[in-house]
């Protein structure tokens, strides 16, 4: 189901919008506020989704890509006690794909550090290449 044209209209010019203000402050200061423009087009997007029901389904039911790469994750979390939801802007790079996800940085100490979440096929391609996987030959 493809998103109306006027939600699509509303969530391109909004971005837009966003992008161009951005813009012209990071040419009068000379910073660098493309960590900033991120932040405001995901929540350009949640809303989005949010105020166009019909949106959010499109976007669920779209086929999802092949992999996801991206130099810094937005974490949410909603505190126990309080209930109240927030949002951190973390510099880890991430690489998803069938195999499954890693999360890349820096430890306290400055040194690189990684850690991988395997999905199952990631984990029986693991398994096999160790020779734990089927006895049977893949040709026939």
């Amino acid at each position: 189901m493809e998103p109306a044209p006027r939600e699509k209209l509303f969530a391109d010019q909004f971005s837009a919008s966003l992008t161009a203000i951005v813009g012209r402050h990071q040419q009068l200061s000379g910073h660098d506020f493309s960590a900033l423009l991120a932040d405001l087009q995901g929540a350009v997007h949640r809303l989005t989704l949010e105020l166009f029901p019909g949106r959010a389904a499109a976007v669920q039911a779209a086929e999802p890509p092949e992999g996801i790469e991206a130099d810094s994750i937005l974490v949410g979390v909603r505190d126990k006690t309080t209930g109240r939801i927030f949002e951190r802007r973390l510099d880890i790079h991430y690489v998803e794909n069938a195999n499954g996800l890693i999360l890349s940085g820096e430890n306290a100490a400055g040194n690189p550090s990684e850690i991988a979440f395997l999905s199952d096929l990631g984990l029986a391609k693991l398994n096999d290449l160790m020779g734990r996987g089927p006895d049977q030959p893949r040709c026939k």
